[in-house]
């Protein structure tokens, strides 16, 4: 459970802050999750952590802390585990583990269309930000009139 914690300080508050800062919220997300991606290695997880990697890049910058990505992180991490233990730790396809063509391929078009409707509406909060610039500690500090307590708190929001 340590690998979520330090991908996510690593991944959304070094990377993307630093992206967001320099290139905008859109394209900051949109880099980290590519960088999160790649850095999976293994084909197919590039592919799911490159999309898990925008969603978690967009409730990172909306939210501004950690905490609930490193638990969507750690939640994705255990359904991923507890899958292969239950199939008796082999690796199984999803299609293989549903076990029937037309279900697996409804659950897969709701999938899809769950996250083109999910992309959209990142897109377009994201356009809507009309500073066009990154929601980071100071400018977090500023709405809540809280102040800064130590440069620590600039990457691990919320810890």
């Amino acid at each position: 459970m340590l690998a979520p914690v330090l991908e996510e300080i690593l991944f959304r508050g070094i990377v993307q802050d630093s992206l967001t800062e320099k290139l905008g919220p859109l394209r900051g997300i949109l880099i980290g999750a590519c960088v999160f991606g790649i850095v999976h290695i293994i084909p197919q997880q590039v592919i799911n952590a490159f999309f898990v990697g925008i969603v978690l890049g967009f409730i990172y910058y909306r939210s501004g802390s950690l905490v609930p990505v490193i638990l969507i992180h750690m939640i994705n991490n255990a359904i991923s585990y507890f899958s292969w233990v239950l199939s008796g730790e082999r690796i199984v396809s999803t299609r293989q583990m549903i076990g029937n063509d037309t279900i697996y391929y409804i659950v897969y078009a709701l999938a899809c269309a769950v996250f083109v409707v999910a992309l959209i509406t990142i897109v377009r909060t994201l356009s809507r930000d009309k500073a066009g610039r990154f929601v980071g500690s100071a400018d977090r500090e500023e709405a809540t009139g809280r102040e800064k307590v130590s440069s620590s708190d600039d990457n691990i929001n919320g810890l």
